[in-house]
């Protein structure tokens, strides 16, 4: 299950449309319909803010064991919710961790580039010993 559909999943739960969700999370339709696989940190922050009985660790990575979509009755029920401190580390830290995969990311692609260069200058070796071989052969035949 990835993030939109545990969004979907979270909505289904508190029995709200989607649309409510959006506005009050400070999200677009179409951020919502075109997101693949992660969400910024400022979408993440208004989710916090507007549902913050949503156990944002559990939005993030997911049904593991131990992981529950709502907060604890202790933490729901309580009047604290998360302060500007605790949503501005928590969006750094999560920044650092996208900027970290984008890297990731950036440095593989540019590794498969260069492994695909060297792959085609093997294939053009390879038909060229091929046409040598053909080659070599025709003139033993004659």
């Amino acid at each position: 299950m990835d993030i939109k559909e545990r969004i979907y999943a979270f909505i289904e739960h508190k029995g709200i449309s989607e649309r409510k969700f959006l506005i009050s999370s400070g999200i677009s339709t179409g951020y919502m319909k075109n997101f693949k696989t992660s969400m910024g940190s400022d979408k993440l922050a208004g989710v916090m803010k507007a549902y913050p009985d949503l156990n944002i660790e559990w939005l993030i990575l997911g049904d593991g064991e131990g992981r529950k979509m709502l907060k604890s009755s202790d933490t729901a029920n309580s009047n604290e919710s998360y302060r500007d401190s605790d949503i501005s580390e928590l969006i750094l830290n999560l920044s650092k961790t996208i900027s970290d995969q984008q890297g990731k990311i950036s440095s593989l692609t540019e590794q498969l580039k260069n492994e695909e260069v060297i792959n085609n200058k093997l294939r053009n070796e390879i038909e060229l010993l091929k046409s040598i071989s053909k080659s070599t052969r025709s003139q033993k035949a004659m």
